[in-house]
């Protein structure tokens, strides 16, 4: 057990670090741009992580990789805002039409995000998916399971740059996918 999870944390590390070397300068016109949320505050402030996301997502819609994007995100509190709203607000900010935005505000987790988003990416077949690169493999086979996308990675960064619960965020999460992961298998 303590070795598959090593060479799990090994894997999550490696695919992170070498990712940024095959993602394109320029993407394939895809159907839609697809962005998991990374966390959010009680009060709809997003976290470092999840701006970074928005960010790379706009500059991939921005070249014209696609003519729509998708966040997803759910609640920090009850009757609170949705993280895939306030994305959805923070990419409109950033110059994005918001008829060229659609969103999710319901999911708790990267499976619920990939569940969630199925109405919103009906006749979607090719999708660029936006996350951080140590997060890319867990959510490519969570996209998967609910669809049969043609799937493009995006990484906005390849590991956590800060996190309000971590001194070590880029060893934590990594840490962290590795055993989420192996729960979600």
């Amino acid at each position: 057990m303590v070795t598959l999870f090593l060479v799990t944390f090994v894997f999550v590390v490696a695919f992170a670090a070498i990712q940024p070397l095959f993602e394109p300068e320029r993407f394939a016109v895809a159907d839609r741009i697809v962005v998991l949320g990374a966390g959010m505050d009680a009060d709809g402030t997003l976290h470092l992580s999840t701006k970074l996301r928005i960010e790379k997502a706009v500059a991939i819609y921005q070249k014209g990789a696609a003519p729509a994007i998708h966040f997803t995100g759910g609640i920090a509190r009850p009757e609170g805002p949705s993280a895939g709203q306030q994305m959805a607000q923070y990419a409109i900010q950033m110059g994005v039409p918001e008829r060229a935005t659609t969103y999710e505000g319901k999911s708790q987790s990267t499976l619920q995000n990939a569940l969630f988003s199925v109405p919103y990416l009906k006749n979607n077949s090719h999708i660029i998916l936006v996350t951080e690169g140590f997060h890319l493999p867990r959510s490519w086979v969570s996209m998967k399971l609910f669809g049969d996308y043609n799937i493009a990675l995006a990484h906005s960064v390849s590991f956590r740059q800060s996190s309000p619960n971590s001194r070590y965020p880029q060893i934590t999460m990594c840490l962290r996918e590795a055993l989420a992961i192996w729960f979600n298998a």
